[in-house]
């Protein structure tokens, strides 16, 4: 990837080791947590489909993220561009659905 500073820090150095998977794990399981602790009844299937979601993307970005962490000491080789790619895309898909959780919770919780 280009460079986007005077240093020549690219963005595969600056997400290539998975720290954006930390954040994504730690927005999807608030999204979760959000919608598990919610007030009120009622749209059990969409919120029920929306915790499902937001917790399968918390368990594989805490998996690839414990996965690329360890590859150090393991001495395997991991593509840096390619943690870099799979960290954004988990990463929007997450501000999708967790965008999503906080919009329906508080959009419902005012109906009732």
């Amino acid at each position: 990837m280009n460079t986007f500073s005077q240093n020549g820090i690219s963005l595969t150095e600056l997400l290539g080791r998975g720290e954006l998977l930390i954040v994504t794990t730690s927005l999807s399981a608030a999204a979760a947590g959000q919608i598990i602790t919610r007030k009120g009844t009622g749209h059990e299937n969409m919120l029920g489909f929306l915790v499902s979601l937001n917790i399968l993307i918390a368990v594989v970005t805490a998996g690839l993220f414990a996965f690329v962490s360890s590859a150090a000491q393991t001495k395997l080789k991991i593509d840096a561009d390619t943690v870099a790619l799979y960290s954004t895309i988990f990463f929007i898909a997450t501000i999708v659905t967790a965008g999503s959780s906080a919009f329906i919770v508080e959009w419902w919780q005012g109906d009732e």
